[in-house]
């Protein structure tokens, strides 16, 4: 443990950065690859969506 303390100070601020923008990218990614594509909570607060209108039609 303490040597993984000790890397974690001294890690270059390049290394860093592409660790966090591999995780940024990979949550971005893994939201558009989702199965799921509407965004709904189902609190029914009124609020509605053009795909949902075209069905109670």
């Amino acid at each position: 443990m303490k040597k993984l303390k000790e890397y974690l100070v001294t890690m270059p601020k390049e290394q860093f950065l592409t660790i966090a923008l591999a995780a940024a990218v990979g949550c971005i990614v893994g939201m558009f690859f989702s199965p799921r594509k509407t965004i709904c909570c189902g609190n029914n607060n009124g609020a509605y969506y053009e795909k949902d209108s075209k069905e109670e039609e």
